[in-house]
Formats: C-alpha cells, sequence, structure tokens
C-alpha cells in the first residue's frame, strides 16, 4: 500500500484472521483493510453479492493473494462461525459442469448428503443430513427461512429453475442458535442474484420420456439498481406408469442502492403437478399431487462506521391438492386433500465491529398457519378452497414463533471462537433454548483444527401432529425434538488439495418418527423417540491438478460413514432408522479437446434399513448400488452445447420403499448468451 493512500485513508485497520475477499465481514468497515494472515473464512447466510465460492468453507478463493487489498464491494456476506463449521459451497460454474436437472441432483451428486428421491428430476426429494430426517434441515432463500411447516417433503417446492442458481451453501450439522427451529442437522441456503452485465440467457433441454426443460433469463443494470428474471417450464411424460410431471417457474430478483441504504426484494411463483407412484404408500400406487408455491421477501441494509443493521420481510404461502386415486376412486372415497400454508415473518439483525471481535444481535417473529381438510383443529366457519366450488378448507391451526439471538466470534491470535445463544417462544410448544460454542485454532495458514458442541431443536409439522389417513395417524401430543452435537476435525486448503475429515456425535431427545409399535398394528403413527444417538465420520476433498495434468481440472471425493443406535422402544420404524450408512462420491472434470470438457460423477451407496415389499408382503434390506452419471460440454463465450447420461449403466435401484428411481436417461441442450457491453 503507496505512502499516498496511507494519508488518504487514515483509518488504516489491521486484522490477522479474515478473507480478503469482498463479501468478507470486515466490508462493513468501509475503511482500509490490512491482511495479514488470511484463512479463508465462510457463510451460511448471505445477502446476495459477487462472491466466487468453492466446495469447502475452508476454501473461498484456493488463490489467496496474501498482500495488503482494498475491500470495496458493495454487498457483503453474513458470517456463520467463521472457520469453526463445516459449509460446503457450490458455486454457478461447478452447478453447470455436472449432469443435473434439479436442485436434488446436484445436491445429491457433489455434497455429501443424503437426497432420498421419489421421482425424477425435482419432483419430490427428501434432503437429509447427518442420518437426520427430512424435516430436520432448514431451508433459506437468499438468506430467507422458507421451510415448510406442513411437511419436509415441500421444502424443496421453490420457484427457481437450476440455472438461476448463483452458489448454494450447506452447514452440515446444527445451527438452531443463530436460525432457530428447523436448523436441527443443518441448513442449505440457495442464492440468486443478478449478472454484472447486461445480458439474455437462453437455455433447452430433451431427451428420453418426452422431457423437455426450458429457461429464459435476463439481467439488466443501471447505475444504482439490478434487476433478474427467469422464466422456465420443465416436463416429461414419466420413466414408469404415472410418473409424468409438468414444473413452471417465474422468478425475479431486484437490488437498489441508495444513501439511506440497500435494498433487495425477489418474488417467485411456482406450480407443479406430477404423478406420485406409490410416492406416500404402495398399497394405492395411482396417486397425484399438485402443488403452487409463491415466496416473495423484501429486504434492507444500512451500514455506518462499523455498525450494520438488516431488516427483512417475507410471506411464503403453499397450496397442496393430494389426490390418493388419480383414475379410479372407489366409493369409499370422498375427497381429496386439501392444504394451504402461510408463513409470515420479519427478521432484524444488529452487527457490530469492535477490538473484541464481531457481535450480532437478532429478533425474528414468525407465524406458520395451516388451512387444511385433514391438518388442525376443527374451523368454526369452513372455507371453499380456492378454484374449487365443492372442496372446503374445514381445519386449520397458526402458530407463533419469537427467536431472540446473541452471537460473538473473537480473533485471538491463532484461535478462533464463536458462542452464541437462542430463545425460542412458540405458542404452541412454549420455550426452547438453542446454545453452541465453535473452536478452532489456526496451526499453519492452510491447516486448521476446529471443534464445536452446540443443542438444537426442532417443532413438530403439522403432518407429524395431526395427519390421519388410510395408512398413517398423526399425535398432537407430540414435543419438539432436541440433540446436542458433538463434532470436530481438520481442515486444509493447501494449493493442490483442499477438504476436511471429521467426526460428530449427536445425542438425541425425544426425536420424532412415524412407528408401528406391534406388527399387528395397521398404522404408521407419530412418537417421541427417548433417545436416539447418532455418529458418523466424514471425509471431502477436492484436488486441483491443471497444473500438473493439464488435461484434468478437479478431482473430488467423499465419503461418509455413520451409525446409531436407540436407547428404547422395539418397533419399527419408518423413516429414522433407514439412514445412509455408507455413501462414497467421486467426481472429475477433465479436458477432452480444444472447448470440449468431460464431468463424471460415481457415486456408492448402502443403506441401514428394510422394509416390506407390498407385492408379497416380504422383508426387503436396501441394496447397495453404484451410479455413474456423465456430462459432455462444448463451452465457448456466448454458447454452449452439452450431452448428458444419468445412470450410465442402467442400474436398477431404490432409494424410498417400494419407489422405483429412473434408469438410464439421456438429455441434449444448449444455452445461448446474448451479451450488451455497458
Amino acid at each position: 500500500m503507496n505512502k499516498s493512500l496511507k494519508q488518504k485513508n487514515r483509518k488504516l485497520r489491521f486484522f490477522h484472521k479474515w478473507t480478503n475477499k469482498g463479501y468478507g465481514i470486515f466490508n462493513s468497515l468501509k475503511v482500509m483493510v490490512k491482511i495479514c494472515v488470511i484463512p479463508a473464512t465462510y457463510s451460511l447466510i448471505a445477502s446476495p453479492t459477487v462472491a466466487i465460492a468453492q466446495t469447502d468453507t475452508v476454501s473461498v478463493s484456493r488463490h489467496l493473494d496474501l498482500k495488503e487489498v482494498v475491500v470495496s464491494t458493495k454487498l457483503k456476506a453474513e458470517s456463520y462461525s467463521e472457520l469453526n463449521r463445516v459449509v460446503q459451497v457450490l458455486t454457478q460454474e461447478e452447478i453447470q459442469q455436472i449432469s443435473a436437472s434439479s436442485l436434488q441432483d446436484v445436491l445429491e451428486k457433489v455434497i455429501n448428503v443424503d437426497i432420498r428421491q421419489r421421482g425424477g428430476n425435482g419432483v419430490q426429494g427428501d434432503m437429509i443430513f447427518r442420518g437426520g430426517s427430512f424435516d430436520q434441515v432448514l431451508v433459506l432463500l437468499n438468506g430467507v427461512n422458507i421451510t415448510d411447516p406442513q411437511t419436509g417433503h415441500h421444502n424443496l417446492n421453490i420457484p427457481i429453475d437450476l440455472n438461476s442458481i448463483q452458489r448454494i451453501e450447506v452447514l452440515q450439522g446444527p445451527g438452531a442458535r443463530v436460525y432457530g427451529a428447523g436448523a436441527f442437522s443443518g441448513a442449505i441456503n440457495i442464492i440468486t442474484q443478478p449478472d454484472s452485465k447486461n445480458q439474455l440467457k437462453l437455455s433447452a433441454k430433451a431427451g428420453e420420456h418426452g422431457l423437455f426443460e426450458g429457461n429464459l433469463q435476463g439481467s439488466v443494470n443501471f447505475k444504482n439498481s439490478s434487476t433478474f428474471l427467469s422464466v422456465s417450464n420443465n416436463r416429461s411424460n414419466g420413466y414408469i406408469k404415472n410418473t409424468d410431471y409438468g414444473i413452471t417457474n417465474f422468478f425475479i430478483h431486484s437490488f437498489l442502492v441508495t444513501k439511506l441504504g440497500n435494498f433487495n426484494f425477489f418474488t417467485g411463483f411456482q406450480t407443479k403437478g406430477f404423478g406420485a407412484n406409490s410416492f406416500y404408500t404402495p398399497k394405492y400406487p395411482d396417486q397425484y399431487e399438485r402443488t403452487s408455491s409463491l415466496i416473495s421477501s423484501l429486504g434492507f441494509e444500512r451500514k455506518w462506521n462499523q455498525n450494520t443493521i438488516q431488516i427483512n420481510t417475507y410471506i411464503r404461502k403453499h397450496w397442496d391438492r393430494f389426490e390418493l386415486f388419480r383414475d379410479t376412486v372407489p366409493s369409499w372415497y370422498k375427497n381429496h386433500n386439501y392444504h394451504l400454508t402461510t408463513v409470515l415473518g420479519s427478521k432484524v439483525v444488529y452487527r457490530k465491529i469492535s477490538n473484541f471481535g464481531r457481535t450480532q444481535l437478532g429478533v425474528e417473529p414468525r407465524s406458520e398457519g395451516i388451512l387444511s381438510n385433514v391438518l388442525g383443529d376443527a374451523l368454526l366457519n369452513p372455507r371453499k378452497v380456492f378454484g374449487n366450488d365443492t372442496a372446503y378448507y374445514t381445519k386449520g391451526k397458526t402458530r407463533y414463533i419469537y427467536n431472540l439471538f446473541v452471537d460473538h466470534t473473537f480473533y485471538l491470535k491463532r484461535f478462533n471462537i464463536s458462542t452464541g445463544v437462542n430463545y425460542s417462544y412458540c405458542t404452541t410448544f412454549n420455550s426452547e433454548w438453542s446454545y453452541g460454542l465453535d473452536v478452532s485454532y489456526s496451526i499453519v495458514d492452510q491447516l486448521r483444527l476446529y471443534a464445536s458442541a452446540n443443542r438444537s431443536f426442532r417443532n413438530p409439522t403439522f403432518t407429524d401432529l395431526y395427519y390421519v389417513g388410510p395408512t398413517n395417524l398423526g399425535n398432537s401430543n407430540l414435543k419438539p425434538e432436541s440433540a446436542i452435537t458433538y463434532e470436530g476435525g481438520l481442515k486444509s486448503d493447501f494449493p493442490l488439495l483442499s477438504g476436511y475429515i471429521g467426526y460428530f456425535h449427536r445425542k438425541g431427545k425425544n426425536i420424532i418418527d412415524w412407528i408401528k409399535k406391534t406388527p399387528l398394528d395397521t398404522k404408521w403413527q407419530t412418537e417421541n423417540y427417548t433417545r436416539l444417538n447418532t455418529n458418523g465420520l466424514e471425509v471431502s476433498t477436492v484436488s486441483s491438478l491443471k497444473d500438473i495434468i493439464p488435461l484434468v481440472n478437479t478431482l473430488s471425493l467423499s465419503y461418509s460413514y455413520l451409525w446409531q443406535n436407540k436407547q428404547s422402544g422395539n418397533f419399527d420404524s419408518y423413516y429414522v432408522m433407514d439412514y445412509l450408512k455408507q455413501n462414497f462420491r467421486l467426481g472429475l472434470n477433465h479436458k477432452i479437446v480444444s472447448k470440449l470438457s468431460a464431468t463424471w460423477n460415481l457415486s456408492w451407496q448402502e443403506r441401514e434399513g428394510a422394509y416390506t415389499n407390498f407385492s408379497n408382503g416380504s422383508s426387503v434390506s436396501y441394496k447397495p448400488f453404484w451410479l455413474i452419471d456423465l456430462k459432455l460440454s462444448w463451452v465457448d463465450t456466448k454458447y454452449s452445447v452439452y450431452s448428458e447420461v444419468s445412470n450410465l449403466f442402467n442400474t436398477r435401484y431404490i432409494d424410498i420403499a417400494n419407489v422405483e428411481q429412473p434408469r438410464r436417461w439421456i438429455t441434449i441442450g444448449f444455452l445461448l448468451k446474448f451479451v450488451r457491453e455497458n
């Protein structure tokens, strides 16, 4: 940094533990920052920004510039425990390299998590972290909590096309002390943002089983504002009977910079209809479901000196019509199931940078309501279902949740310590506390030890509490489930190799699951387990080999091994005890010739547990299976063409009881870019 620059800005700050990127926490200082030692940091919750992230929290950038830098980016990301937790990040470039048609596909093929899909290409999938359940993961869109209170089956009904995602951040492990109820075993944040240039993108894909996907998106930038718009339609005839689907998405995201502060607004709408072959019970395979989702948010951020305040309001509405019989309807079947959930919330967060570190305080009031003809308490005045003159919502329930949290991070030479507490009050379940401590120690600049202990909890969904069906029975007396998770490990960020190796132990209490207490029971009923302990070993690495092997760009590998034990109860479990015991993934991206490259994704899964084969009544253990996916891409600056083959060797496998997954599926596609220089 030259002398004139130092004289111009007298507020020169010296930090030792923060990243040199524009989305670093020190961006809020609006002063020159001298970086002496820079172990990279990353966030889970983000105000969308121009960040380029990699696949591990240690390596936001694999090429760290240790020189003095000036930070001038207007938007930044909010930090989660800095270097002390495992946060994996997927960039838009990495997403586009793999063979995938949905968010579920991306997470299943790249991130070391368990995605149990009931249908192909994002029709419906359950997202599971570390042997938990699909209701234990909190889902955020641009930092907004859009988790569905009806059921985790709807958590990924998000009105965005895969091409619209800027990056995905995944927190492995509990996050309830910052985000409140729901972040029991982890959280995922999906981030969108306008491109920096005025441009239009047109993409399409076609393939077997009548598949067609089309997407049109554009970004417009003015002096103080930018806007992103995306419209898409995806459809298929289905890979077997009653697996057809149609999905339409509309999404818009805008930013406005003013003297008062920065505003951002997004809204999206999705409609989805799909054949649900044996989705919820194989006894009636001819099921059908139609859902619609509306998500909107308005946010404001203001910075002054070393202070930041963020205010955000949001709404999420989700409509669901479930038909147990799509075509031939028996005489005893009277009505389809209709549900409408409405989530309203507002979050205020204040952050302060001081000589003692970074402090953040927050409050989030939130209401979660449902109207239904199945779930909730009886309504005095039934309400007509929109668009249907004969159907009525006869039941409903609304609960209010108030979260208060405080979190502080200390920077002590090579140590990084974060601690905090969250108080959550729900009008249905009273009070819950989440708290934790995260610590990391930098052995050298590229090698860091980490350890943490955190308490998390989850409130029962409306389905857990109230659902009554031919094979299921809810339980209105359920209590929130909770757990204390201990974890530790080693993370690296060397030029050729970045990744982590870690171990975790989760002590679960009152875990919620659908069970049968005796073999004679005809229905699955929700109950609280007394205890359920989960242990896991995880390894994840990414190697950048271009400098050593010119044709090889990246090689990634991940492996996890889980084991569980329950300390009370001797009964059949529908979800909790069917966990992914071993999960191995290998990814390779390499150049073939000129602009032609290939991406291979290989996976092997071994699932614990068994299910009842509906055709003959026998008990069947889940069988391990291998899957290989391939994508060939020719990429130019203004266009790309590609061909994808999912399940290359036509493997037959089952992720969820009695639901057959797609076999080999071949597609071709293209992407065109029309850029207008500013």
